[in-house]
């Protein structure tokens, strides 16, 4: 399941450079050119770290031992990603239209369910992007005061927090699917060596 979930990460890095350049495209000319195209460049250099350490693990021989090691790496990227995305409302300061804070913060909601999705085998990797993705913008709404923007941070936690159940849930699911998988495989070599002994004594007969 893990490796499987690793290798997927082609598709999630693909939405990441169609994300982050449609966040360009709708902030230009509210946001500094500089910050804006230097925030999408990180997290394009990210992207391709990331792809580059999936195209290494599919390269080298793994030993089931090895795996963990290879999850680290990803839950580290899937932190530095979080961090990148998390930063945006600070890099594109407090005088960002409300109309399009509630663009970003669609944005990085939309972002953390997708997270939700694709490591729904692993929490740590999980959390360790939602948390400093919606951290600084929950932040930045709860202590800019208003009902609207105080509504909008509280709505973002619940948010997350059902994201996180959700995931839960999709990781107990996957979990339970490899283990029947592995529990049919198994199932299947008995039969065959029921089946050859049988043949066997046919045979004998």
């Amino acid at each position: 399941v893990k490796v499987d979930a690793i290798v997927d990460e082609h598709f999630a890095q693909a939405t990441v450079l169609a994300n982050s350049a449609i966040a360009v495209a709708v902030l230009w000319g509210y946001a500094s050119p500089f910050r804006l195209l230097g925030w999408a460049g990180s997290l394009w250099a990210i992207a391709a770290a990331r792809l580059a350490v999936v195209s290494a693990f599919r390269r080298v021989a793994r030993a089931p031992d090895e795996v963990a090691r290879w999850e680290r790496w990803h839950t580290l990227g899937a932190a530095v990603n979080g961090v990148a995305w998390g930063v945006a409302p600070l890099l594109l300061g407090p005088g960002l239209p409300l109309a399009h804070l509630v663009f970003l913060a669609f944005r990085l909601g939309g972002m953390t369910a997708g997270a939700a999705v694709s490591n729904a085998s692993r929490r740590p990797a999980f959390l360790a992007f939602t948390l400093p993705a919606l951290f600084p913008m929950v932040a930045s709404l709860l202590l800019a005061g208003g009902r609207l923007r105080i509504g909008m941070g509280v709505l973002l936690v619940v948010f997350g927090l059902a994201l996180y159940a959700i995931a839960g849930i999709g990781r107990r699911a996957t979990h339970e699917a490899a283990r029947l998988r592995f529990a049919k495989a198994g199932l299947a070599r008995k039969l065959a060596a029921l089946n050859a002994e049988l043949e066997e004594r046919v045979a004998e007969r």
